[in-house]
């Protein structure tokens, strides 16, 4: 009966001529066991498959397509579907699943000295919004860390994956030395391969980029991350510093960041300084402060170096470079010297200020007692 009889008919016409009546039941028994098969595989869509063999598929009758070695493949097409309505169907199927197998194994054959062109990538119209270019080279790169992969729904969300990477640094490239006000957390969470990306530090990156000049790559990007994190890490660092908790000079020298450091007198002063001028927002700043320690202390040693002997040497200049001097009038520097050099000794910055108070009062003394008349 139905359906076998009408694939009787069918299939007696696809091998006529037939000689003898042992063909013919060999074709009745082919075409019982092939609608059986069927019928297993039909019993079993959308559901549990394990009870398939080899031999139902193999036992049907037409069906196409057939590898053995996507079998188990097949099963889980099967479980996935919702029906099967003809070996037509099936064949279509088990295509289907030869394509993506093919494309599985290709991409998972993906190695350094082995990638795939863009036309394995599209092979079969499998995955959509495949790219050329650096999203191209993207895939390729990427494929590597997400191997082995188990379906195409896991490619396809690798492709999507890269895609979005790339327009997002694309986007962070386009403003660098720009606006950067557009960028978001989520365009650098986009970006795969990033490194050592802190949200906290968001808005120290985008300066970053704002005042960058180019930034070629991803590359370029990870090693602009690091230094931003390892400036934010010694920017934080100055800024704890507090009286009687300073940082040490190799603390200073974290990452060669700043130039020109010294240990003592020197050290002691940059922990001084970086007190009286916090907070410190930038590595400009902190440079600056080294500078301006290094010209103040070695002015003070200048100074401290004739005194009590000839101080012709000190110039407006060395007296400009000590930091926070007071009162101090450069038409007056002659006298300074002076003063400097009849002095026993001047420890610091306090006892510079204090001889330069002194001097100006002695001078504004004598400039009164000189602007005397007879009438005034």
């Amino acid at each position: 009966t139905e359906p076998n009889l009408s694939q009787y008919n069918s299939e007696a016409i696809a091998r006529q001529p037939f000689a003898d009546i042992t063909e013919l039941q060999t074709l009745i028994d082919e075409v019982n066991a092939s609608v059986t098969a069927f019928n297993n595989i039909q019993n079993t869509v959308g559901g549990d498959t394990s009870s398939l063999t080899t031999s139902d598929f193999t036992a049907i009758l037409n069906l196409v397509n057939f590898d053995s070695l996507n079998e188990s493949s097949y099963l889980h097409a099967i479980s996935k579907e919702t029906a099967l309505a003809d070996v037509d169907e099936l064949s279509a199927l088990l295509l289907f699943t030869n394509q993506e197998q093919a494309l599985i194994a290709a991409v998972n054959g993906i190695n350094a000295l082995n990638s795939l062109d863009i036309n394995a990538w599209q092979a079969d119209s499998l995955l959509v919004n495949v790219l050329t270019g650096e999203n191209l080279d993207g895939y390729n790169t990427y494929a590597l860390d997400g191997q082995p992969f188990a379906s195409v729904s896991d490619i396809q969300t690798l492709i999507d994956e890269v895609n979005t990477s790339v327009t997002a640094l694309n986007k962070i490239k386009a403003v660098v030395g720009g606006d950067t006000s557009a960028i978001t957390d989520a365009d650098f969470a986009a970006i795969l391969g990033l490194e050592n990306y802190n949200a906290m530090l968001e808005s120290a990156y985008l300066d970053a980029i704002a005042s960058g000049t180019s930034l070629a790559d991803l590359a370029a990007l990870n090693s602009l991350i690091v230094d931003t994190n390892n400036e934010q890490s010694l920017l934080a660092a100055v800024n704890g510093i507090s009286i009687g908790n300073g940082l040490t000079l190799t603390e200073w020298q974290t990452n060669g960041q700043l130039q020109n450091l010294s240990d003592e007198p020197y050290l002691t002063a940059y922990n001084d300084e970086a007190i009286e001028r916090q907070p410190l927002n930038d590595i400009g700043s902190v440079q600056a402060l080294i500078d301006e320690v290094n010209n103040s202390v070695l002015a003070l040693i200048k100074i401290q170096g004739v005194v009590g002997s000839d101080a012709s040497s000190i110039t407006v200049n060395d007296f400009n470079a000590l930091l926070h001097l007071t009162n101090f009038v450069e038409a007056d520097i002659a006298h300074y010297r002076e003063a400097v050099a009849q002095a026993t000794s001047l420890a610091d910055i306090n006892d510079i200020n204090a001889l330069v108070l002194v001097t100006n009062n002695e001078q504004s003394l004598l400039a009164a007692v000189n602007a005397i008349t007879s009438s005034t």
